[in-house]
């Protein structure tokens, strides 16, 4: 009986918290256009991570000839190098700003991918890729210290929903990165338009971080 009537306010407790957290995710983070720039930068990072480790078998076999047993592994070399990663992204974000790591990984990748749409040599454009791809991890864990920042009394809710956005990403770049090469005849277009898409979000990055006056010794607003 004790254990019985100590445990029922802690479950109410626990249920009421909930609620409040639901309620000022309803209220206040989905209205926040934080939200969604977050959405889009996790969008392109892990999106881009996804998509890539899907694509990059047919890329490898259709532009270089690569058997798919290889392809695929290379692929595998790949993910895993942009998921060992991860975590030094964001220990990195954590000592350094995640807006601040973010603005620079973002331009990096797109310079990256301008020069992988323009390389005929295997070695050269798969090393490349390898590199885009730990720029995708860094930038995945770096984000989520922006979004811990920003949205702390509703962490888990707020990082479902920019998640999703990142999953949804990793739907839409193999698809695009498809429907361009029927479209122009060459996977170039679709690592020029990857790269048109990360230059955004770097430029986003620089115009948010002004805006908001983001700097090292100044927090992001909470909600």
């Amino acid at each position: 009986f004790s254990l019985l009537v100590q445990s029922a306010p802690i479950r109410k407790r626990a249920d009421s918290s909930k609620e409040n957290s639901i309620g000022i995710f309803l209220r206040k983070g989905i209205q926040d256009p934080f939200m969604y720039w977050l959405c889009f930068l996790y969008g392109v990072t892990f999106g881009g991570f996804v998509g890539l480790s899907s694509y990059l078998p047919i890329f490898l076999h259709d532009q270089f000839q690569v058997g798919m047993v290889r392809a695929g592994s290379l692929t595998a070399l790949c993910a895993l190098a942009g998921s060992v990663v991860r975590p030094l992204g964001g220990f990195l974000a954590d000592r350094h700003g995640g807006i601040a790591l973010l603005r620079g990984l973002y331009l990096i990748i797109a310079a990256l991918c301008l020069v992988s749409g323009n390389l005929d040599s295997f070695v050269l454009t798969y090393a490349m890729i390898l590199l885009i791809m730990l720029c995708f991890g860094f930038g995945n864990g770096a984000i989520f210290q922006v979004v811990s920042c920003r949205f702390k009394s509703v962490i888990g809710t707020a990082s479902g929903f920019v998640g999703a956005a990142g999953g949804l990403g990793g739907f839409l770049l193999p698809y695009g990165f498809g429907w361009l090469k029927e479209l122009t005849g060459t996977f170039s277009s679709g690592f020029f338009t990857l790269a048109l898409v990360s230059g955004l979000a770097g430029i986003s990055v620089m115009i948010g971080q002004r805006s908001i006056r983001l700097t090292k010794h100044k927090s992001i607003p909470e909600i």
